[in-house]
């Protein structure tokens, strides 16, 4: 009978854990890359508070935003009144003044919550996930180049596995028409499948915010160390220039509705077109997912709203976490 060496036995003990380890990581593959685009509610902003209920950190966030806000000079206060007037610039003096506001980590987006999609797809695929989040405060697909430009610069040459687009609100109330909406989808998406023609795709829809004019009188912020109760009327007038006409003007809610409409429409015959590899999207070989809408969001808005009455709490963040999960099983997964 052969006799085997302490030392042959080591060097067996060695090559055995070297061709497990290789096998483990085979089985987990390499990293997936997550690229995000959005707006602030892809930054959670606020997302840790509730309406009537904010808590400490939420109380310390807007002691500094109403500081920022008094010292802002009279152009710069003007401009937060009236965003529409340029939009490129409100979006790079919020992300200048206010970025602090955010907290990306409970983005149902880019962040690291269960309800996440980059948890959820961690947990699907046994797979490590980066995610980079190039999305920025009052994000518009008008502004999409900026946001793919972020993306190309991390990126350094490598492709997404996943692109999450996550546009919401902005291009429904800057004062854009649904045509001027269309040349920028048709732009951006161009884009974005020229430049990521394998990657899997997931696309939010615009949301109606019509139930947030039903919130107006409703305390947002209750009385709190000499400071006044405040209402969602106040802190929408303050701080989100606009929310103006939809409490003034019923006829401009009736219009943002019918736009919001009419944006997702056009939205979803893009997607249609990539899907089907239509005119410029020929080279596409990824796939591509629309999320529903927010039915829940909007049987009982309040309790999804932070205490700003604008942006997604942590329950709302979840309902957002689980459209993008239920995309990606209907539709992406294999």
């Amino acid at each position: 009978m052969l006799k085997t060496k302490p030392k042959t036995y080591k060097i067996l003990i060695v090559l055995w854990l070297l061709l497990f380890s290789t096998a483990n990581w085979a089985a987990s593959g390499k990293r997936i890359t997550v690229a995000v685009l959005g707006d602030s509610a892809t930054q959670g902003v606020w997302a840790n508070s509730t309406l009537g209920s904010p808590g400490l950190d939420f109380y310390l966030s807007v002691s500094k935003a109403i500081n920022r806000l008094e010292r802002l000079r009279p152009a710069q206060l003007v401009l937060i009144q009236q965003p529409e007037s340029n939009l490129m610039a409100y979006s790079r003096l919020m992300e200048r003044k206010f970025k602090f506001t955010a907290n990306t980590q409970l983005s149902a987006t880019a962040g690291n919550q269960s309800y996440s999609f980059a948890t959820r797809l961690k947990q699907h695929t046994n797979r490590s996930v980066r995610i980079l989040n190039v999305g920025f405060l009052a994000g518009s697909y008008k502004f999409s180049r900026h946001q793919l430009r972020r993306l190309k610069n991390k990126l350094a040459g490598r492709k997404p596995d996943y692109i999450l687009v996550n546009f919401n609100i902005i291009d429904a109330v800057s004062g854009d028409t649904p045509d001027r909406f269309k040349i920028n989808v048709k732009g951006f998406f161009n884009t974005l499948i020229r430049r990521y023609p394998r990657s899997q795709i997931i696309v939010t829809p615009l949301q109606d915010l019509s139930p947030m004019s039903a919130l107006a009188d409703i305390v947002s912020i209750p009385a709190f160390m000499g400071l006044p109760a405040t209402t969602c009327r106040d802190i929408q007038l303050r701080a989100y220039g606009f929310f103006k006409s939809l409490y003034s003007d019923p006829a401009e809610m009736l219009r943002l509705q019918q736009n919001v409409a009419d944006m997702n429409q056009l939205l979803s015959d893009e997607i249609t077109k990539i899907r089907n590899r239509q005119l410029f999207y020929s080279a596409f070989q990824g796939k591509i997912a629309l999320t529903e809408n927010l039915p829940q969001m909007n049987q009982d808005w309040k309790e999804y709203l932070a205490a700003d009455c604008v942006h997604p709490n942590l329950k709302g963040q979840a309902i957002i976490g689980d459209m993008l999960w239920d995309a990606f099983v209907r539709e992406l997964s294999d």
